[in-house]
This record gives structure tokens, sequence and C-alpha cells, in this order.
């Protein structure tokens, strides 16, 4: 990397899985204006994960154009912290989870 390379950041809040704040980078030089980002990920939670990278993807001036997840946990509503208009889906949806007993949401067709 150059010396004139510039890197992105920001700032993951803790909770959840990660306690602690997380500072994530991305370089410039591998995402910039003329891109088009599909955000894949294992599991929607809380959303500050994939929130995160959304505003990485922002900073770099790219467009994030979806987000996919293999499962969402809609009861912790992470959803909600991403960003509007952008296609998000997930193959498997769970609506609660009480007592030991999964409740699945129908599913968006």
């Amino acid at each position: 990397m150059s010396p004139d390379t510039v890197v992105h950041s920001c700032v993951r809040e803790g909770g959840g899985q990660y306690k602690d704040k997380v500072t994530m980078y991305l370089s410039a030089e591998f995402l910039g204006p003329d891109d088009r980002v599909l955000m894949l990920d294992d599991v929607l939670s809380s959303g500050k994960m994939a929130a995160a990278v959304a505003e990485l993807v922002s900073k770099t001036g790219a467009t994030l154009v979806g987000c996919g997840f293999l499962i969402e946990k809609e009861f912790d509503q992470g959803r909600a912290l991403l960003p509007r208009g952008v296609m998000t889906e997930s193959v498997v949806s769970i609506k609660s989870v009480d007592n030991g007993a999964i409740e699945f949401s129908e599913p968006r067709l």
C-alpha cells in the first residue's frame, strides 16, 4: 500500500457477540465510487456489524446494492439499522425463540 492510499474506518459499537467496540478499516484501493457491493453474511441479529460495513462502503463512494443473510433473527430488529432502500433478504427468518422453541417467519416470496 502506498503512503498516499486513503483508508476509511468506522466503529462498530459493542454489544451482542462483540462486547467491545471494534474499529474496522477499508482501503480505498480495494473499493471506490465505480463499485457496486452485495454484502453477504451468515447471521443478521442486532445489525451493528452489517450497519458498520454499510457505512464503510458508503465512505468509499461505492454503492451498496443489497444485503443477504443466511439467518435473520427478526426479534433482534437488526434490519432497522440497515440503509433504507437497499434490498435485504434472508434465507431463513426466525420470529422468536421461547423456552427452546423456535418460531420461523413465513417465507417472503
